[in-house]
């Protein structure tokens, strides 16, 4: 609809100051979306703008337009997308037997079983060394993400239980994004070397990607390994720091 309007009805030199105005920002939004979509961790939703522009812009032609003309494009469009319907139709089917496959997998497989178990695990551990302790406390889980580290226990299952004490807990983004000093690595740095931090999850074998350069020197120094589950290696902070 947007585009036959753009382009049939010339809208962006003949139209009213509010069409064109919607159809600058439809030009604008659609350019945008399409130039960053081809950065790391970009998604279908970067044109959901341009789609609800797309919406107000085509309301607003509509009701320019007489209703016999209405009615004529309507067949008209109504007869084009009916070849397309078939090709929909499959595609949301294999949506859906996917969405399944990977969830029914996800539910039935011992690795992931065990995954979350283990983490379920580190997350007790934790709660029940802080005891009685109501303070606020954080924790850095210095782990793989569930994708491409499948060999290495994973963030996850920590981040969404401990979401309240968890530190960086996207670290996929910066994990999948180029170096950068847009992150505030310092503050971290910073709250760890000024004891901040009570805990660090490190794994077995440990993560490759390194977010901070000085952390394993700072574990050496400032915590102790006090429990390792099933790859899953707590260091807490030392009471003498």
């Amino acid at each position: 609809y947007a585009t036959y309007f753009i382009f049939k009805k010339k809208s962006l030199f003949k139209g009213s100051p509010e069409i064109r105005l919607l159809v600058i920002s439809l030009l604008g939004t659609f350019i945008f979306a399409t130039v960053t979509a081809f950065k790391n961790g970009s998604r279908a939703q970067y044109y959901i703008l341009f789609e609800y522009l797309s919406l107000l812009y085509i309301v607003k032609m509509l009701e320019d337009m007489e209703e016999q003309m209405v009615q004529s494009l309507q067949n008209k469009i109504k007869s084009f997308a009916s070849y397309f319907y078939p090709l929909y139709g499959v595609a949301i089917i294999l949506m859906i037997a996917y969405d399944y496959s990977v969830y029914n997998t996800r539910a039935n497989d011992s690795f992931w079983a065990q995954r979350i178990e283990d983490a379920n695990k580190t997350i007790d551990f934790i709660k029940r060394d802080r005891g009685s302790d109501t303070t606020q406390y954080y924790i850095f889980p210095n782990l793989g993400g569930a994708y491409p580290y499948y060999h290495i226990p994973d963030r996850e299952q920590i981040n969404n239980v401990l979401f309240k004490n968890c530190l960086v807990p996207q670290m996929d983004i910066l994990d999948g994004s180029p170096p950068s000093k847009v992150f505030g690595y310092t503050q971290l740095d910073s709250m760890i070397r000024n004891n901040h931090v009570q805990y660090i999850i490190e794994s077995e074998p440990r993560f490759q990607f390194v977010l901070l350069n000085s952390l394993e020197s700072l574990e050496k120094t400032k915590y102790s390994l006090i429990k390792n589950i099933d790859g899953y290696l707590i260091f807490k902070l030392n009471k003498s720091n």
